[in-house]
């Protein structure tokens, strides 16, 4: 059976999701990867930024944007059951960034900042195993 955001927070589901199955209606696009359908250099962004999402959540689990501009628990309105079913369990959403080139690099490079900083959001669980992880690729370099 495919799994759906429409659905509720089952024990089942929750299952499934740790375990990595994403839900039909957050599959990969263009814009955004998941780590299930991500080329290698995208798996270690994904990577970098959920590392970055567990660190920034066992210092502070309330870190806010304010507190850091790379790691942070932002709100959501939710639309999907899943979603509402997530944070009324506990379930929190974080938004890293992860910089591939320092800013000097890039700048001889002639590449700009914001295009070698890429947006990683993780659900963490309540203890801040993380799940639900995607990579926005909106306006972002592709290595060659």
């Amino acid at each position: 059976m495919t799994l759906s955001a429409t659905s509720p927070l089952t024990t089942d589901n929750e299952t499934r999701l740790l375990d990595g199955e994403i839900p039909v209606e957050w599959q990969s696009t263009s814009i955004t990867i998941n780590s299930r359908n991500a080329e290698t250099w995208q798996l270690e962004i994904i990577s970098k930024g959920v590392a970055k999402a567990v660190e920034a959540f066992r210092v502070n689990p309330e870190m806010t944007k304010a507190d850091s501009r790379d790691a942070y628990k932002f709100g959501m309105t939710p639309k999907f059951q899943l979603s509402k079913d997530l944070l009324a369990a506990g379930y929190t959403q974080w938004h890293c960034v992860v910089q591939t080139l320092s800013d000097e690099e890039a700048a001889s490079r002639g590449i700009k900042r914001k295009t070698v900083r890429y947006p990683v959001h993780v659900w963490l669980s309540p203890t801040g195993r993380p799940l639900l992880q995607k990579l926005k690729m909106e306006g972002k370099r592709v290595p060659s």
